[in-house]
């Protein structure tokens, strides 16, 4: 039905204030709300511009051709985060309980130290999905999956092998075919709620339409935009009302950092503009061009740096045929492929300093805990620094030595780092390796810390397992 949704109420702060991510998070959310959203035409409303009209024709156009790109390049507390996606869509919407379509995703960047590149292409036939990994880096990420046995080659899978799969967890939905369709309908009821959202909070202000090109055969109108940044803040509240259910919300007030103080922090911090275009007799939309950049100034980890999106759509109401792969590999069997190695190697003998199988799986699942925690303690060091006038704590030594774990009684021959903690300041504990306590010292967390002759701090895991090496310095 037709009705104007709900706004939540304005989360409450239950974090420390000065914590980095409250304005992270909202830099997050801004960016993929305001920008995002620009995928569906959330653009406000303009005596030239009628965003309803364009909804309706775009809608009624069932099939068209997207091509989506990102580039998100921040330095956040002092951690560079480059990000290059880009996807294109094809989508035929004629028959809703039979969607057909494609999709080719492409992610490279750079993130907490490493390099990282995802290249995928996923195609809907009816009730029938199939899937191919042409890159992945690390691959560690997937855990047991061996990309390469698998790399470029197309797997099948259906919505009802997806349900008996799903059917193995009680706690979770049934997955089927007649969820995917409640979903299809739930998408479109929240479309037309972000629409009158929209209308009602104007995030963003228009300028006088300028005649544009012509685009398949019709001309165009092209509208600069920035950013309304109290509109935004009205906008935001109520699109996360929208997308998530109550129960979600809920979970969101209680966890999320400085949600509320964040978005208000990031807002202050941002520019926003960008060009719409338009067709002038139909109201579709043919493309979206935006930059929003950060300045990081007000922002406690300094975030700073520059997002672009990008959006051209075409070839509406144009027929969409998917070519079907001729050879593919059954989900399943890879399922069962993996089971049995499972339990063909529960029981390997032992290579050298690593075991071949689960044990193995154990560790790389631990060493990837490592490597979040040395971020998490690195950036709470750095942010202290940067709030004390470039000063590091007086106890980090040039010797790399074991962090003492917070609330303990007694951490000498340690470096108490409880300055980070007081208050909940910088972080509500310190991490803790996952083999501790047995293979840390007494009051230990199993992470050494030291800094150099020109300040450089470095963190590193004394328990990093399957012969890593596990130390990052900034």
């Amino acid at each position: 039905m037709d009705q104007a949704p709900q706004v939540s109420p304005e989360i409450p702060s239950i974090i420390p204030r000065k914590s980095k991510w409250g304005a992270v998070v909202g830099m997050v959310i801004i960016g993929l709300l305001v920008l995002g959203g620009a995928g569906y035409a959330m653009f406000g409303k303009t005596p030239e511009l009628d965003f309803e009209k364009i909804a309706v024709s775009n809608q009624s156009a069932k099939t068209n051709k997207a091509d989506f790109s990102m580039v998100f390049d921040f330095v956040m507390s002092g951690q560079k985060i480059y990000i290059d996606f880009s996807m294109t869509s094809v989508n035929d919407s004629n028959d809703e309980n039979n969607p057909i379509g494609e999709v080719s995703i492409t992610a490279r960047g750079e993130a907490m130290g490493q390099t990282f590149a995802f290249v995928a292409d996923m195609k809907i036939v009816n009730s029938t999905i199939y899937a191919r990994l042409r890159e992945m880096n690390p691959q560690e990420a997937l855990q047991s999956f061996d990309f390469e046995q698998y790399k470029n080659k197309w797997i099948r899978t259906t919505l009802d092998d997806i349900a008996k799969l799903q059917s193995q967890n009680t706690a979770s939905p049934v997955i089927n075919e007649q969820y995917f369709r409640s979903l299809i309908t739930q998408s479109a009821e929240k479309q037309r709620q972000f629409f009158k959202l929209v209308e009602s909070t104007k995030p963003l202000n228009f300028g006088k339409a300028v005649k544009g090109g012509t685009i398949e055969g019709e001309g165009t109108y092209m509208y600069d935009f920035s950013l309304n940044r109290e509109g935004a803040k009205k906008f935001i509240t109520g699109a996360i009302a929208i997308i998530y259910p109550p129960e979600i919300l809920d979970l969101m007030k209680q966890n999320l950092v400085q949600l509320d103080a964040g978005i208000d922090m990031a807002l202050k911090n941002i520019t926003l503009s960008g060009t719409i275009t338009a067709g002038a007799k139909t109201s579709r939309l043919y493309d979206i061009h935006s930059v929003m950049k950060a300045d990081g100034s007000d922002i406690p980890s300094g975030t700073k740096g520059e997002l672009t999106f990008d959006q051209k759509n075409y070839d509406y109401g144009i027929p969409v045929q998917v070519e079907t792969p001729l050879e593919f590999i059954e989900l399943q069997q890879i399922l069962d492929e993996l089971e049995k190695a499972n339990v063909e190697l529960g029981s390997s003998v032992i290579l050298g300093p690593e075991t071949i199988g689960p044990t193995r799986e154990f560790g790389l699942a631990r060493n990837a805990q490592r490597r979040s925690e040395i971020m998490t303690i690195l950036n709470a060091v750095n942010q202290y620094r940067v709030d004390n006038g470039g000063t590091l704590p007086a106890v980090v030594l040039r010797t790399p030595t074991e962090i003492c774990a917070t609330g303990s009684p007694n951490c000498s021959s340690l470096v108490d780092l409880s300055m980070l903690t007081r208050n909940d300041v910088y972080l509500k504990t310190i991490p803790i390796d996952p083999l501790c306590p047995e293979a840390c010292s007494v009051f230990g967390t199993g992470y050494l810390i030291s800094k150099s002759a020109s300040e450089r701090v470095t963190v590193s895991a004394m328990n990093a397992e399957l012969g890593e090496k596990m130390s990052v310095t900034r």
